[in-house]
């Protein structure tokens, strides 16, 4: 691990905590989540031996392993890239389909079976995984994003990458590389958009409503059950 020196820094953040809630604080100067962690590893035989040690980035089957050893008793590697899972008997939906995300990963991983599972079982330990798993997906899907904006369509967005372009001549400032966000991203303008279009639809049909109300239930009661 890498311990960070910082006498600058607030030595309070260190005493024990007095709050039951997880959360978890990065800063970065695009908002994106960080892709690599402070879990540094020396291999026997470095690639370059001006850099003894690497850091370990999300995409390692690795990573949890090595940051939560108690929620992975054998230390077997997990999800990487590309991981595929083979279609077993009772299986529903798409046979066919055969790569495994990492959000599907993560979810059966936190699935109730018969047998024990720790990494649920752990309390707050277990608040801080899923913390961090929610991180590590959507940094995933960030990456995906700007590595496969070919497949996405993002040509439909040329005239934008030349007013950018535009824009930066004019300032005398050279562009970046533009990553489009899709509507399947939470929290992309695109995503947003597509939701007020359908919010506003519903209002032309139905018009506004009279009351917004929510509230947290169990989907098991047997008031809910029997309507559905």
């Amino acid at each position: 691990m890498v311990f960070r020196r910082d006498r600058h820094s607030d030595q309070r953040r260190y005493n024990a905590p007095t709050a039951t809630e997880i959360a978890m604080v990065f800063v970065n100067s695009d908002g994106e989540p960080p892709f690599e962690r402070d879990i540094c590893v020396h291999p026997l035989n470095p690639e370059n031996p001006l850099q003894p040690f690497i850091n370990i980035n999300i995409l390692s089957p690795n990573l949890d392993p090595m940051a939560y050893p108690i929620l992975f008793l054998y230390g077997d590697p997990v999800w990487k890239p590309n991981w595929r899972c083979e279609s077993y008997q009772g299986a529903q939906g798409n046979q066919s389909r055969v790569n495994v995300t990492m959000l599907e990963h993560k979810s059966a991983l936190t699935a109730v079976r018969d047998d024990f599972n720790p990494i649920i079982t752990a309390g707050k330990l277990t608040h801080q995984w899923i913390v961090d798993s929610y991180l590590q997906v959507g940094a995933n899907n960030l990456n995906f994003i700007r590595t496969h904006q070919q497949q996405l369509r993002t040509e439909l967005y040329q005239g934008l990458a030349d007013h950018l372009e535009n824009v930066g001549q004019n300032a005398v400032v050279k562009a970046g590389i533009p990553v489009i966000l899709p509507s399947s991203f939470e929290g992309s303008p695109q995503n947003t958009r597509e939701r007020c279009v359908d919010t506003m639809s519903i209002f032309a049909k139905y018009g506004s409503p009279d009351l917004f109300i929510t509230f947290t239930a169990n989907p098991k009661w047997p008031e809910i059950t029997e309507n559905l």
